[in-house]
């Protein structure tokens, strides 16, 4: 049975991709998910098509399906009567995957005339770890010896932003960090040669955990925000290029 509202979730921005199909229990309520598809890179851009129309082939059972959802101009309309936005996560992140992502969003907001709700690739990883009560530091590899980075806690089951995200040098990852913390992203293992060892002491680090829509419903599901919904001529990925002078080995 099609729900009458539904949002679609897209993650892009590691090595690991998923797509999901969320119900909604109200405009401002994501309730439970109808079908979430995932991959392993490196090529998000051949991943990400295949998976979507997986997705709403099953949502809406077509009897004719033999043209692709982006062409069939029908299956789209039908589609924009049940989707209610877009959500996704616009980096900072693998550069080429961050780029998949937010093109794809863009097509399909534009398309479906749906709003878009962009969140924060390192605030959806800590979201994986909300339930913690020490703070969550997120480092992800940036490449050339810089490191993305960002610090949340958990406020009233939500995630309050202590260090917004920032690229640095591996050897600054611990400045602002004054406590012990639960430490996620795939930076740890390449530059913890790098770190001082007050600092490893202070981090209880928990690897192999990539962004996910799973997370990003999660995050939604606690707070969700019509003022934060952009068009699609104003969505942007997230970079946060180093200057020539931080990338210096």
């Amino acid at each position: 049975m099609i729900c009458k509202k539904v949002c679609l979730l897209i993650e892009t921005t590691s090595p690991r991709g998923s797509l999901g199909l969320y119900s909604l229990s109200s405009e401002k309520s994501i309730d439970r998910p109808l079908l979430v598809k995932e991959w392993k890179g490196p090529s998000h851009s051949s991943a990400i098509t295949p998976a979507f129309e997986s997705i709403l082939n099953f949502y809406l059972k077509p009897a004719d399906f033999s043209s692709s959802v982006v062409t069939n101009h029908s299956y789209l309309k039908t589609l924009s009567s049940h989707i209610a936005f877009i959500a996704l996560g616009i980096g900072p992140g693998r550069f080429t995957g961050v780029r998949v992502g937010v093109s794809f969003a863009k097509t399909l907001g534009f398309l479906l005339r749906r709003p878009i709700y962009p969140v924060s690739s390192l605030k959806i990883l800590a979201q994986s770890q909300v339930e913690q009560e020490k703070p969550i530091l997120v480092i992800l590899n940036a490449f050339k010896n810089s490191v993305y980075k960002a610090l949340y806690q958990k406020k009233e089951s939500k995630l309050e932003e202590l260090i917004p995200p920032c690229v640095v040098l591996p050897k600054d990852i611990g400045k602002g960090i004054f406590e012990k913390c639960v430490c996620i992203g795939d930076a740890y293992s390449v530059y913890k040669d790098l770190l001082p060892d007050d600092l490893r002491d202070k981090l209880q680090v928990k690897e192999n955990i990539f962004p996910k829509v799973e997370y990003l419903a999660s995050l939604l599901q606690r707070e969700l925000k019509v003022s934060h919904y952009v068009d699609w001529r104003e969505l942007k990925p997230v970079y946060l290029r180093s200057p020539v002078s931080l990338i210096k080995t």
